[in-house]
């Protein structure tokens, strides 16, 4: 007897979409602005920072089905990346709070130049860095959606983290809400610019030559309907412009402190962040996988 061929149809997830985009977003660029502005010790960097990822914590609990149940996401570290991710965003921005208050409030029995001071400010590190990495790791712990299944994601997801942080100081440098030196950071930014376009291009290229479920996402972002935000949002609005306008930058003007490169760090860091953005979007909505029988 010959059993008949069972042919399973690809299926697109409809779970998460853009609030959890958001979130992953948030988290990352707040992670990444804190950890930098942190470093350079500059406080409205760091309260941005704080603020981008209370906004990651909001669209979180938006994206989970049941919201009045949120809570019961932070008892499952050991076995979910979203619980982890939880915990890290709250463990982020209480120890981050705690930090900044001294410089607002008077009396803390931590003000600046103290140990417990300083203990505050590298235990808001350290969560600021694992909630940077738990944006990658979120999406690549999903054994069943392949594109998403790799551990490019962390990396990706990572170093776009770092760079959103450059981005956001370049922007509210330019707005002048803080002076920093940005001849450091500009060619930071131009090679992690670069960084991004080629293991994008390796991750795609392995994703088109890979197992049934990444083919089809990857096609989904080159060829199908998502390939307009993709091909132009993330690539061209999101790469490759704000590389030609950093290194433009570098090579044309000596002097970053004068007005027109900073504005146009500016309007370079805006673009990446929308890029950035839109990565997640559209990486959330490829996620393809074949339903088991």
């Amino acid at each position: 007897m010959v059993l008949p061929e069972i042919r399973v149809s690809p299926v697109i997830q409809k779970e998460w979409g853009w609030p959890l985009a958001l979130a992953v977003f948030l988290g990352g660029l707040g992670g990444g602005l804190f950890l930098l502005s942190e470093l350079l010790y500059l406080h409205r960097g760091m309260v941005l920072g704080i603020i981008s990822m209370c906004l990651s914590v909001v669209f979180l609990v938006l994206d989970l089905g049941q919201r009045p149940r949120f809570w019961r996401v932070f008892f499952k570290p050991r076995t979910s990346w979203l619980s982890r991710g939880a915990i890290f965003l709250t463990g982020a921005v209480v120890f981050g709070i705690l930090y900044v208050a001294p410089s607002y409030i008077s009396g803390l029995p931590w003000k600046a130049g103290t140990a417990l001071e300083y203990i505050m400010g590298l235990i808001a590190g350290i969560f600021a860095f694992l909630v940077i990495l738990y944006t990658g790791f979120l999406l690549s712990a999903s054994r069943f959606i392949p594109i998403w299944n790799t551990l490019f994601l962390p990396i990706q997801f990572a170093i776009y983290a770092f760079l959103g942080g450059i981005d956001a100081i370049f922007i509210i440098e330019a707005l002048g809400w803080i002076s920093v030196d940005v001849e450091i950071f500009a060619p930071i930014a131009a090679a992690l610019l670069i960084a991004t376009l080629v293991l994008l291009g390796i991750y795609l290229a392995i994703m088109f030559s890979t197992r049934m479920g990444a083919k089809e996402g990857a096609s989904l972002l080159m060829r199908g309907k998502l390939s307009p935000l993709f091909i132009w949002g993330v690539f061209v609005v999101g790469l490759v412009i704000p590389i030609v306008i950093d290194l433009l930058i570098i090579f044309l003007f000596p002097n970053l402190a004068t007005i027109i490169p900073r504005t146009l760090l500016g309007i370079s860091a805006t673009l990446t962040l929308i890029g950035s953005f839109l990565y997640r979007f559209t990486l959330l909505k490829a996620g393809v996988y074949y339903p088991r029988i």
